[in-house]
């Protein structure tokens, strides 16, 4: 499936780490969001609350065509990156996508895009994916 973080969030062209740090550093385009909630299939308010951006500044942002500030864009890249990993895992973004709203009895019940507000709980999500990526059920 291969599609990166960066391309999730609507930015084709970064070759490295290095560029995607200094596109994080600069701003990453508060329209990422979008992008991000569409590949979920959750509302933008939903992501914002995962990113956390309260809703009446996602408005103010995205009507200004501001960027998001360093930590905001950071989360945004996270949330990406587990996205991407889960459609390599799965190797199709359909199975990913209903993959992160089932309940998991690895995660005690919970739904993994419930544990991505943190960055624990986002490494919780990885370290199942990697199971079932190493034929462990999970």
């Amino acid at each position: 499936m291969s599609i990166t973080a960066f391309q999730i969030l609507g930015v084709p062209d970064i070759e490295d780490l290095e560029q995607g740090q200094e596109v994080i550093r600069h701003g990453l385009a508060s329209t990422s969001l979008r992008q991000l909630a569409q590949r979920y299939d959750v509302s933008l308010e939903q992501m914002g609350r995962l990113v956390g951006i309260p809703k009446a500044t996602l408005t103010r942002r995205l009507q200004a065509r501001r960027p998001l500030p360093i930590q905001e864009a950071d989360r945004a890249y996270r949330l990406a990156r587990i996205y991407s990993y889960a459609a390599d895992v799965f190797d199709d973004e359909a199975k990913a996508r209903e993959w992160f709203f089932r309940r998991n009895r690895a995660l005690g019940g919970d739904k993994p895009f419930d544990l991505l507000d943190t960055q624990p709980g986002v490494e919780r999500v990885e370290r199942v994916l990697s199971r079932i990526e190493q034929g462990t059920f999970s």
